[in-house]
């Protein structure tokens, strides 16, 4: 599960939108969005990698907390992320703090993410 997410970060830092998408479901409840497929969630990174030009982001693996389902194979993991965002052709930035909250499935024996939602504070 840890790796799962470290896996999931290392793609984004690289901004490896493959191996991003790769780790979603076919459909997820997707942030605020409702339930979205794959080719959505392409399309919102690589609006997100445009709109933000440099971004960085931090947490640590052993602070995710892990919830069991009563149905195997399925858990729930909440962590927190630090991040920074900037544009640095328009002077725009952002940074603070992103609690994370994925319901991740297990399927054909790979991890998958079902539902993502974050609460993000601002520095």
């Amino acid at each position: 599960m840890r790796q799962f997410v470290t896996d999931h970060y290392d793609a984004t830092r690289r901004r490896n939108v493959n191996d991003i998408v790769s780790g979603y479901d076919d459909l997820v409840d997707y942030l605020d969005y409702g339930r979205r497929d794959k080719v959505f969630i392409r399309n919102d990174t690589i609006a997100y990698f445009k709109r933000w030009p440099i971004t960085s982001f931090s947490f640590t693996p052993g602070d995710i907390a892990v919830a069991h389902f009563a149905v195997p194979n399925k858990v729930t993991a909440y962590f927190e992320i630090r991040f920074l965002v900037r544009d640095a052709a328009s002077g725009r930035s952002n940074s603070g703090r992103a609690r994370q909250e994925w319901v991740i499935s297990k399927k054909s024996g790979a991890l998958k993410i079902v539902s993502q939602k974050e609460t993000v504070s601002s520095d």
